[in-house]
C-alpha cells in the first residue's frame, strides 16, 4: 500500500518476457557470428525453452547431455524440489524447433560446440570458466539496450 500511495511501482522481480520480444534477441544473437554472441545465444535458448534455473545449466557439464529420440535429453542434479541432489522426477527434453532456426535449441547447442569445442573433452561444464551467469547478465543487459527501440515497439519497456 505504501509504494501505491508514492506512485511507484508496486510489482517486484523480473518482468516477464514476451515470445515476440524472445524471438528478437534469439534473432539478433542468432545473426551475429562474434563467439560472446554464439554463447549468448546458446545461453538465452536453453534458458527459455528448458524454463529451469539458470544455475542448472549454468552448472550442467557436456556429459549430462545426450540426444535420444530425436531430442536433446538434459539431465540435472538438482530441482527446486530436491535440493540436495536426490532422484529426480525424469529428464529435460528439448527438441528442434526447423521453423524457426534462431529459436531451435539443437541447433543453438551445435553452433556453440562448433565455435567452443574443448566443451567436448571429458566431463567438462557446458559454460567453462567463472561468473558466467555474470557474463551473460552483462550480455543480455548490453543487447536489451542495443535494441531498446525494436523493443519498445514490441511493448517491452526498459527501466534503465
Amino acid at each position: 500500500m505504501e509504494k501505491e500511495g508514492l506512485g511507484l511501482a508496486i510489482t517486484e522481480g523480473k518482468r516477464p518476457l514476451s515470445q515476440e520480444a524472445y524471438k528478437l534477441l534469439a534473432k539478433t544473437l542468432f545473426h551475429s557470428e562474434k563467439k560472446e554472441h554464439i554463447f549468448g545465444h546458446v545461453f538465452l535458448v536453453l534458458d527459455w525453452t528448458l524454463m529451469k534455473r539458470a544455475e542448472n545449466y549454468v552448472n550442467c557439464k557436456i556429459n549430462h547431455i545426450t540426444f535420444q529420440n530425436n531430442c536433446l535429453v538434459f539431465e540435472f542434479a538438482k530441482s527446486n524440489s530436491h535440493q540436495r541432489g536426490e532422484s529426480h522426477i525424469a529428464p529435460w527434453h528439448v527438441y528442434a524447433n526447423p521453423h524457426m532456426p534462431w529459436c531451435c535449441p539443437v541447433l543453438s547447442l551445435a553452433r556453440y560446440l562448433f565455435s567452443f569445442p574443448e566443451v567436448l573433452k571429458g566431463d567438462m561444464p557446458l559454460f567453462d570458466g567463472t561468473s558466467q551467469y555474470a557474463r551473460y547478465h552483462n550480455l543480455f543487459s548490453n543487447l536489451l539496450t542495443c535494441l531498446k527501440s525494436e523493443l519498445f515497439d514490441l511493448g517491452f519497456y526498459l527501466e534503465i
